[in-house]
């Protein structure tokens, strides 16, 4: 597969998750998962849990109450703990009362609830974890995946510890939430904004403004403001015809920035997209996303604590990749 294709690949799928449908909003306010979860005391946190990549998505073995090789993702761009359906009715989850709020990305919905009664991750053991009952991939791109992981491990969960993935090792690592901060020489750390319970980090492009962007985990690809696109007077390698839920036209076009990055923490030569100025208003021009393809060059840490992220360079070098590379 030739380098355009790989980059065409990676940008199509980030864009089918990004501009569909959005659930009607509910006309009264529905409460958020609570956050972060309740971890005892008493808890052995596992060492470095084995990922594996779907659709680029980091995934970790978990067990849900008797099943033992259950796949959840790492999604910091989600505001809740979802579980699949199918996977709930397996599984025979008891309901919850009440809705939830799930924010992924820039839609939002509204869910039902189950309760997993024992939740495991290697050492990790916890008592009644609620969870969203939602099919993930058909929310975003109203296309189910039979294929998707069960579990989708939001903010809820990942906010209870201080989370670090690193690409070199293909590792997610739960510490305590009130772990030091490792600071190497190269280390770039950046203050954080928590927006609906989701971690927003300031970037820099060269030759424009700086701006707020989602770290997610759960997003292949890297996502920039219209604006910057404008001011850099970026020339696109593709446009993506696109189309709003009521029909409104849209176009994606397929870019790449000089440099993209967090601080210290530089991507040469960023491949992003970005919605181009003549499509319909309905479309937010001011929506960023920090993606896997540039979230995979480094070795991540995420204090959601204190309110900060770190960016180290992986022990050896991790090209980026493209869904393209993976099986």
């Amino acid at each position: 597969m030739t380098r355009f294709a790989r980059i065409t690949t990676q940008i199509l799928t980030l864009w089918a998750i990004m501009c569909l449908p959005v659930c009607a909003a509910p006309e009264e306010p529905i409460a958020r998962q609570k956050a972060p979860i309740a971890v005892p005391a008493a808890a052995i946190l596992p060492g470095p849990l084995n990922v594996q990549l779907w659709e680029r998505i980091p995934t970790v073995i978990v067990s849900l109450n008797d099943s033992r090789q259950e796949r959840a993702a790492i999604a910091t761009g989600m505001n809740a703990n979802v579980i699949a359906p199918d996977a709930a009715l397996r599984l025979k989850l008891s309901p919850i009362d009440g809705k939830v709020k799930i924010a992924a990305l820039n839609l939002s919905s509204v869910a039902g609830q189950a309760e997993i009664k024992v939740f495991r991750a290697s050492t990790l053991e916890l008592q009644s974890l609620a969870v969203a009952i939602a099919d993930v991939p058909q929310l975003l791109t109203h296309n189910s995946r039979p294929d998707a992981p069960a579990t989708w491990l939001g903010t809820p969960f990942l906010s209870a510890f201080q989370l670090t993935l690193d690409p070199a090792t293909k590792s997610v690592t739960l510490q305590k939430a009130t772990a030091p901060l490792k600071r190497g020489k190269q280390t770039s750390v950046a203050k954080l904004q928590f927006r609906d319970g989701r971690p927003f980090v300031q970037v820099t492009v060269t030759g424009a403004p700086p701006y707020w962007a989602l770290i997610d985990t759960s997003s292949p690809g890297t996502m920039i403001p219209t604006a910057v696109a404008e001011k850099l007077k970026l020339k696109p390698l593709k446009v993506v015809p696109i189309a709003w839920h009521d029909g409104k036209p849209g176009k994606g076009a397929i870019a790449i920035v000089p440099q993209l990055g967090v601080g210290k923490a530089d991507w040469k030569s960023a491949t992003v997209l970005y919605i181009t100025p003549d499509s319909s208003k309905e479309y937010d021009r001011n929506f960023a996303v920090l993606g896997m393809n540039y979230l995979d060059q480094y070795r991540v840490t995420i204090d959601f604590l204190h309110s900060q992220v770190a960016f180290s360079p992986p022990d050896k070098p991790v090209a980026p990749s493209s869904p393209g590379d993976q099986p």
